[in-house]
């Protein structure tokens, strides 16, 4: 990120208050700690950065915030993939949505899941998950960020680590895909104060979540993929629903017309007759009435049922 040098003063617009905006000049207010909890703080979407723009505000520092590049961009995407597919009901996702940590700080993650709709107030709600991706941020100010996050009351912040490029991932960073892979996935630990690793085939379970998100479906193309597939099964998706009933209903065709021919068989080898009539009650029979067929030809030799 590079930071902005700008003469202007930013307006932060008080929380509800009729005594007008106040003032903040970058760079005036540089708190060494994030003092100020969640409860007292300006409403997530109370922005003291103009939204839509390519800046933040850091600890009352105006910065400028690059378009990301491969392997960033790469693995944000795939990971948002990811995430959408189990993001449980009530919830949404985002991507780079900009929030009001405090008075002095307003930034966005690369994604987060927060309750759908709004507060009493009219305000979005704050996000309870949120995903870092790490690629060429310091480990300093994503500790910073996931540490301001948290004491706003993000219950649990995230970060996965991007690998340099494609071209300086050796083999060993690739799946059986050939993808280059991401990683380690982090957590950040407020009593620790430090991130904790997460195991790769480990699972984040949380309630914002229909179904747990497999640690390695984050960092891996394929996994990816099947993480999504399971997602779509778990939660009744229409097309996967179709599918289902549609290969059910060819297998229970072709079951049929397995039991069909076996009754012909049956009849070819006992020499009974079939004729037109019985040939067409084989053909509107159901399965039911094909078995008790079939069973009265292997037990009695005939055919005389009605």
């Amino acid at each position: 990120m590079q930071q902005l040098e700008f003469c202007a003063t930013f307006p932060v617009m008080s929380n509800g208050s009729d005594s007008g905006s106040m003032y903040l000049a970058p760079g005036a207010s540089r708190p060494d700690r994030f003092e100020l909890p969640g409860a007292g703080a300006p409403p997530p979407d109370e922005h003291v950065v103009e939204p839509e723009t390519y800046r933040e505000m850091v600890d009352g520092q105006v910065i400028e915030v690059a378009p990301a590049e491969p392997p960033h961009a790469d693995c944000q995407f795939d990971m948002a993939y990811v995430l959408r597919a189990h993001v449980a009901d009530g919830y949404v996702g985002s991507t780079e949505l900009l929030t009001r940590v405090s008075e002095h700080n307003d930034f966005a993650t690369d994604a987060c899941i927060r309750k759908r709709g709004t507060d009493t107030d009219g305000h979005r709600y704050l996000e309870e998950l949120s995903f870092e991706i790490k690629h060429k941020q310091s480990e300093a100010s994503l500790r910073k960020r996931a540490r301001y996050l948290i004491e706003r009351g993000v219950r649990r912040v995230f970060a996965i680590y991007a690998k340099a490029s494609d071209s300086e991932a050796s083999s060993r960073h690739r799946d059986a895909g050939g993808h280059v892979t991401a990683g380690p996935v982090k957590e950040w630990s407020a009593g620790d104060e430090d991130w904790i690793d997460l195991a790769r085939d480990s699972y984040i379970t949380d309630r914002c979540l229909r179904s747990p998100v497999k640690v390695r479906a984050l960092i891996e193309a394929v996994e990816a993929d099947n993480a999504v597939a399971r997602a779509l099964i778990d939660r009744d998706n229409p097309v996967i629903v179709e599918l289902k009933a549609n290969s059910y209903s060819e297998g229970k065709s072709d079951g049929l017309q397995l039991t069909r021919q076996a009754i012909r068989a049956l009849c070819q080898a006992l020499d009974v007759a079939l004729g037109p009539a019985r040939e067409a009650r084989l053909e509107t029979s159901d399965a039911d009435q094909l078995q008790a067929v079939l069973d009265q030809l292997r037990e009695h030799r005939s055919w005389n049922l009605k």
